[in-house]
């Protein structure tokens, strides 16, 4: 497994390809990298653009001292 934080391009995706990968994760492929990639059937090949930004109505729960911290995306409350 090999995760990027960036786009892979060609030029990377060539020098990936001989090697043992099942797994790759990224923000994105250019179109000939992905090709290349593809090129191997058991490679799972992950687009991971987006995914770790926050959307809107998600929800995140937090510690703190004494309680906890609800988080919405758009508004923020304290329950204890």
């Amino acid at each position: 497994m090999v995760a990027f934080s960036r786009k892979v391009d060609a030029e990377t995706a060539k020098a990936m390809a001989p090697q043992f990968l099942e797994v790759i994760l990224a923000p994105g492929y250019d179109a000939e990298a992905l090709e290349i990639l593809k090129e191997k059937k058991s490679r799972r090949i992950i687009d991971i653009n987006g995914l770790l930004e926050p959307q809107k109505g998600e929800i995140d729960f937090r510690s703190i001292i004494g309680g906890m911290l609800y988080e919405e995306r758009t508004s923020c409350r304290w329950t204890l």
